[in-house]
């Protein structure tokens, strides 16, 4: 081999590894936990190649130049498609994440709660990552102590680009790959925080148990964004599956907004922030298990902002979506939907009475039973639920024969009435 093509050679492979190296990307921060569940604060870094990068003497350092750099070990590889978490409380991060083992640390130092600059640098000295986060629009404040991380979206997308990031499930995801948070199944599926004077309901929220088991939430807490704003659960709430229930912080409003809904608990005393507030739930070891950030900015809905609608989560949200950004929620009905699920047909009245040219059936609202009016002969009927489950079903005879709804949980159905071919389909309530 002659000494050009060795020297061509050499130059190759060093370039080569420079342009694998520079592929090393951040992909998941923590930089304030939610005291409840706290890690400390760490960062993940991917290697997106198909190849493994060493990383020995890489040195990563945040914003406040005072800080010593950390150091990561000679020796240290990050595999293909693997990762490295780098932690600052090594006991804090093994007490919640006991099963991850690719980490090293601790950092000797912590990320700052506002927003910093983090550079990762290589041995050579030479800058491979430089990423600045904050804790304000455009950035979603749901990694700002409440209980959530922030998630890389793209690796080829600047990491600075805060369209390029998403909020992580309760506690993060370090060492692994973002997965769907399907452990997450009690969601705040309404939020009420400002309504028309002529609609003063007080602030409340909707929470949906999105199984089909029941759930205890005895004992249970609600907390806004001050950690001194509680209001815990009382003994014996149990929330049925696919059911609704309301929280609410004024009694007397509420009830006179809303006079039909049962499924209520409060009231709390606080209220939320018109500007962007979170909303958090935890369980009765009060252990953070459910975490959004709402705003009124950016590109959030601002029909909820006192424009006499609420913030309504998605008919079709599940949990590869992110419950904290702007794209899960749409504007509500005039004055809600507490302890319902939304329908989009708002405006369409409630009729009274539901009629054909040979059937009708009343009444609309109703509480225990249904009126079927028939010359003769019986009509078939269907209930069917907003996430389009028929909930009961059956035949009626006689001239004035009754539909037993005592035993639906109230909110907003469709019922679906037939007879010698002629159909009938109508919102209907049961409160």
């Amino acid at each position: 081999m002659n000494k050009m093509y060795s020297f061509f050679l050499a130059c190759f492979f060093a370039l080569s590894l420079v342009s694998v190296q520079a592929q090393i990307v951040i992909s998941e921060l923590n930089y304030q936990s939610d005291s409840t569940v706290n890690s400390g604060d760490w960062v993940e870094f991917w290697n997106p190649t198909g190849s493994a990068v060493d990383v020995s003497n890489w040195k990563m350092i945040d914003g406040n130049l005072a800080n010593f750099p950390y150091t990561i070990p000679p020796g240290t590889t990050i595999p293909a498609d693997g990762r490295l978490v780098l932690v600052d409380n090594v006991s804090r991060f093994t007490a919640q994440h006991p099963g991850v083992t690719n980490f090293l640390g601790p950092l000797g130092f912590e990320f700052a709660n506002s927003g910093e600059l983090v550079t990762l640098s290589n041995a050579a000295g030479q800058i491979q990552i430089q990423f600045q986060y904050d804790d304000s629009i455009p950035w979603n404040k749901c990694a700002d102590g409440f209980g959530r991380t922030l998630e890389l979206l793209d690796p080829a997308v600047a990491p600075s680009n805060a369209s390029n990031w998403r909020c992580g499930c309760i506690k993060g995801s370090p060492g692994t790959a973002f997965v769907p948070c399907t452990n997450e199944t009690l969601l705040i599926s309404e939020i009420n925080y400002k309504s028309l004077p002529t609609q003063e309901a007080g602030d409340w929220i909707e929470i949906w148990n999105k199984t089909n088991g029941s759930l205890n939430l005895s004992g249970y807490k609600f907390r806004d964004d001050n950690n001194s704003h509680v209001y815990n659960f009382p003994s014996g709430t149990i929330l049925n599956p696919q059911e609704r229930i309301v929280v609410f912080n004024d009694a007397i409003n509420f009830t006179i907004q809303h006079p039909s809904v049962t499924r209520k608990l409060g009231p709390f005393n606080f209220s939320l922030d018109g500007n962007g507030d979170a909303v958090r739930l935890y369980n009765g070891s009060d252990r953070l298990i459910q975490s959004l950030w709402y705003d009124d900015d950016g590109n959030w809905p601002k029909c909820a902002d006192g424009e006499g609608t609420t913030l309504e989560l998605a008919t079709d949200f599940d949990q590869p979506r992110d419950i904290s950004d702007y794209s899960s929620w749409r504007c509500g009905c005039p004055k809600g939907s507490p302890a319902a699920a939304f329908i989009n047909t708002c405006g369409v009245g409630i009729d009274e009475v539901f009629s054909t040219s040979t059937f009708r059936v009343w009444p609309n609202p109703a509480s225990d039973v249904l009126y079927v009016g028939v010359q003769s002969g019986s009509v078939t009927f269907h209930i069917i639920s907003v996430d389009g489950k028929t909930v009961k079903n059956g035949s009626v005879n006689g001239t004035t024969p009754q539909i037993d709804v005592a035993g639906l949980p109230a909110g907003i159905y469709v019922i679906s009435i037939a007879k010698d071919g002629e159909v009938l389909k109508a919102k209907w309530i049961k409160n």
